[in-house]
């Protein structure tokens, strides 16, 4: 499930180089069975490292985020909540270990601000 994300994103961002190497534009249609396993394993860890976040987060903080690069915000909301929409949304977020957040806009891929009440 997560292995199809990992290589689409892999794909995206070669797109997006000068000169990729052909093997980075393969899609995971065409993958092969170790290569599949290899992109299914890291997807795996990221969802399991961002579980983790969710379950650190008190279950009180409410949130919300903007990005100063484009017109993207969302409301307050559960952090949870907050972390769903921004994966839904093609953004991340992540707890940088001294309380604070990281995270990417889904819309422009500028970097996110968060508030946290």
């Amino acid at each position: 499930m997560f292995g199809k994300l990992v290589r689409d994103t892999w794909v995206e961002w070669a797109k997006k180089q000068e000169n990729p190497k052909p093997h980075h534009l393969i899609p995971w249609e065409e993958l092969d069975k170790k290569n599949k396993e290899v992109d299914e394993l890291i997807g795996e860890a990221v969802f399991n490292a961002s579980v983790d976040v969710i379950k650190e987060t008190p279950t009180e903080c409410h949130a919300h985020a903007w990005c100063e690069d484009c017109d993207y915000s969302t409301n307050f909301m559960p952090m949870s909540e907050l972390f769903v929409k921004l994966c839904d949304e093609g953004g991340y977020i992540t707890s940088d270990k001294e309380g604070g957040y990281l995270g990417q806009c889904p819309k422009c891929e500028g970097n996110l601000s968060f508030e946290c009440d």
